[in-house]
């Protein structure tokens, strides 16, 4: 009897170690196309408007970028182009990331330097907010990353450099819709995130 008792509890142990494991659900992004927009904590306005919070009957266009990302400030002139051919319908507004070095009075001298090439409304991240909340939550490793925000809704992510005014005005006004975005041509150009954001490089006019 003993032996018959062992040799059931023997059986019994291998099939339910032959049982196969569930696997384990792939992990999702907490922001996504579809999205609320998460919330938004900015510091001062170097220019433009300064924008406490999002208005949900508006459509954004948010930037990030940091100083030491030599395709962000390249692209300042472009998203300046897009700020005036949108003027009235998108407001277009340039956050900086990633970034613990560099002062407000360091962010003014740079936006001061540039003067004309910048012609939108243009912060800083308070406390690292927009970088956990909506890069890092939307699974971006890189800058510059571009946010369309329509009546408080995700509606797009991705490079800022295949925009243009045209396709954000025909977004506002519900003429076109995010699908009629084109896909990058190419590799994007960006910057990864720093391993250490104490020791990120000098910003991009400091560069020898």
């Amino acid at each position: 009897m003993k032996t018959l008792f062992a040799t059931f509890l023997m059986l019994g142990s291998s099939v339910f170690a032959s049982e196969p494991v569930a696997p384990v659900a792939e992990a999702t992004k907490e922001l996504a196309v579809g999205s609320d927009a998460p919330a938004v904590k900015f510091s001062k306005f170097f220019k433009g408007t300064a924008v406490d919070k999002l208005d949900p009957n508006q459509t954004y266009l948010i930037e990030c970028w940091a100083p030491w990302c030599v395709p962000c400030i390249a692209g300042f002139p472009h998203l300046t182009e897009i700020a005036k051919a949108t003027e009235g319908k998108v407001t277009v507004i340039g956050v900086s990331v990633w970034d613990k070095k560099t002062t407000l009075e360091g962010f003014q001298a740079l936006v001061d330097k540039k003067g004309d090439k910048i012609g939108f409304n243009i912060t800083s991240e308070v406390d690292g907010s927009i970088s956990k909340h909506w890069l890092e939550a939307a699974g971006r490793k890189s800058i510059p990353c571009a946010f369309i925000v329509v009546k408080g809704k995700i509606v797009w992510i991705g490079p800022p450099a295949v925009l243009t005014g045209e396709l954000l005005n025909g977004i506002a006004d519900g003429t076109k819709t995010a699908a009629d975005i084109p896909a990058p041509s190419g590799p994007p150009d960006n910057c990864p995130k720093p391993k250490n954001l104490d020791k990120t490089p000098p910003p991009v006019d400091d560069k020898k």
